[in-house]
């Protein structure tokens, strides 16, 4: 465990193969992912709910089938131990773009879509005192 936190773990120019354990692990995970990732798109795509509601579900899903496409992709480098490609460091990069990702999708979701949702109260109620616009009629000669 204690290997777990030296550089010389991560940064190996040719890491050692994955442990059965964690080759299942790891494949595991991935698949999850990506089966979660296409329900949450598929849950996103029912219109319902709120368009709001909506576009969280989509981020939500493309983040799960982004990352989990690139675990899997990070995983058949691993497995078919391709030096550079399969090293350790890159799960600590997807890890990192899985965190920022995740905290993007959250200020999205508690500053920007009360912003949002008042912006539409506030349009829709100017609105109400303008009639709509006519539309014009094309004449065919």
């Amino acid at each position: 465990m204690n290997s777990l936190f030296t550089l010389s773990f991560w940064f190996q120019r040719i890491p050692p193969e994955l442990t059965p354990f964690f080759q299942k692990g790891f494949f595991g995970l991935f698949v999850l992912l990506l089966i979660g990732g296409a329900v949450v798109r598929i849950v996103a795509n029912h219109k319902q709910r709120e368009r709001y509601v909506e576009a969280i579900f989509g981020r939500i899903g493309n983040m799960l089938l982004t990352m989990s496409i690139l675990g899997l992709l990070w995983f058949f480098f691993t497995y078919e131990q391709i030096p550079l490609l399969g090293s350790r460091f890159w799960f600590l990069v997807w890890l990192a773009a899985l965190v920022v990702w995740v905290v993007w999708i959250l200020i999205f979701a508690y500053r920007k879509v009360p912003e949002l949702r008042q912006a539409d109260i506030d349009r829709k109620e100017r609105m109400k005192y303008f009639p709509p616009r006519k539309k014009k009629k094309n004449k065919k000669r």
